[in-house]
């Protein structure tokens, strides 16, 4: 029977809520993802692997992680000189992956802290032409950035058998504002006194944008400003008088992906042509 040594435990919910399956489902493959990245020792294991149970403790239910061995490697490494009842050799390795284990999920503390200092200094106005903040890091720091925006101000739990590693993700700007504006041109399919929906958008002008950025989806909200409150009133004219709509917008992208996540308005081009369609809708 293969060796097998206790490793680290992950909480996933508190008994008693009545959690659906799925969603307990889509919890146990969220932390499989935070152990690829908060322990990133994980995926280099050589004489192990690590198998998953779920464990219903008196207040939590637990996702627990066990170091077995990885027979076929062990019999490689061992040179076929292993013998019936002598597991000396091979539980000595798994105590020496555990131990790389623990280092990895402390070491992920002082990880993130670096890496939120790193990236507060790549402001998007301070980089070269043509350079998006995310082209600063990959690998395992890219797998981290992303974890710690989808997990912003959490503190997540890694319980090894002898001590607890606590890592505190901090509360991250969900978004970050583009440099510069674009010109766009779209359709109002809805409107409120502080959001409209825009249809078929178009980008057709980059106003000091000093780094590269995706096309902007068809589909975009566009939330209202204060500078803005006297022009703000004409997209309905866009929308119930169907006229074009020419706006210089700025956008704000998601912090994680650096995609667009909405538009603020600025101002609009065609205020002139939208004024008098506004009057038309006067009693």
């Amino acid at each position: 029977m293969p060796q097998r040594l206790h490793a680290f435990s992950i909480p996933l919910v508190i008994c008693g809520k009545g959690i659906q399956r799925k969603k307990l489902d889509c919890r146990i493959e969220a932390a499989r993802k935070e152990v690829a990245i908060l322990l990133p020792a994980s995926r280099y294991l050589m004489f192990s692997i690590l198998e998953e149970e779920l464990i219903f403790g008196k207040d939590q239910i637990w996702l627990s992680f066990d170091l077995v061995e990885n027979y076929q490697m062990s019999i490689d490494f061992n040179e076929g000189t292993r013998k019936k009842g002598n597991f000396d050799w091979i539980l000595v390795k798994l105590h020496q992956e555990l131990t790389m284990l623990k280092e990895s999920a402390e070491n992920s503390i002082i990880r993130v802290g670096e890496l939120v200092e790193r990236m507060s200094g790549l402001n998007p106005s301070n980089l070269e032409n043509g350079n998006n903040i995310l082209d600063h890091i990959d690998g395992d720091e890219l797998l981290l950035w992303n974890c710690m925006n989808k997990n912003r101000g959490k503190l997540k739990h890694i319980r090894f058998t002898n001590n607890d590693v606590f890592i505190q993700i901090p509360l991250l700007q969900p978004y970050h504002p583009e440099t510069g504006t674009r010109t766009i041109l779209g359709d109002v399919k809805f409107m409120s006194n502080q959001k409209a929906e825009l249809a078929n958008v178009k980008e057709t002008k980059k106003d000091g944008i000093t780094f590269s950025t995706v096309p902007l989806p068809t589909k975009l909200n566009l939330l209202r400003t204060e500078d803005v409150s006297d022009i703000w009133v004409l997209l309905y004219s866009i929308m119930e008088r169907g006229v074009p709509f020419e706006a210089n917008v700025k956008i704000a992208l998601h912090s994680g992906t650096k995609e667009p996540a909405y538009a603020e308005l600025r101002s609009i081009r065609n205020a002139g042509e939208l004024t008098k369609e506004f009057r038309k809708l006067l009693p």
